[in-house]
C-alpha cells in the first residue's frame, strides 16, 4: 500500500481549470496519500496523475488514467473533501 507516512512518494497532480474570478490554472502539485497537499482557490478543475508515486521498497504503482474533475464554490470551507467527487486508483506494478 501507499503510504507517505512511512516515506513512500507523494504523487504529482495536473491541475488544469479556471476559478471563480476567471483565473486560468495550468499548474502541478504534490499530494500525499492522505489526499492533502493540494491548495486550489474556488472554481473548476480537473486533475490527472502525471507521476505515480514510489514505495520506500521501490514498488511502483501505476494510477487510473481517468480525469477527476473537481469544482467548489465561494461558499465553501478553508478545507473542501473533493473524495465524493472521484479519485484515483493506484495499482502495485510487479518488480
Amino acid at each position: 500500500t501507499w503510504d507517505t507516512a512511512r516515506g513512500d512518494s507523494q504523487m504529482l497532480i495536473h491541475i488544469v481549470g479556471r476559478t471563480l474570478k476567471g483565473q486560468t490554472i495550468d499548474e502541478y502539485q504534490y499530494v500525499n496519500s492522505a489526499g492533502d497537499g493540494i491548495e486550489l482557490k474556488p472554481g473548476d478543475y480537473e486533475l490527472t496523475v502525471d507521476e505515480p508515486p514510489v514505495a520506500t521498497d521501490g514498488t511502483r504503482f501505476r494510477a487510473s488514467k481517468r480525469m477527476v474533475p473537481v469544482s467548489f464554490n465561494s461558499q465553501a470551507p478553508d478545507t473542501v473533501d473533493s473524495t465524493p467527487q472521484g479519485g484515483f486508483d493506484l495499482y502495485a506494478i510487479a518488480q
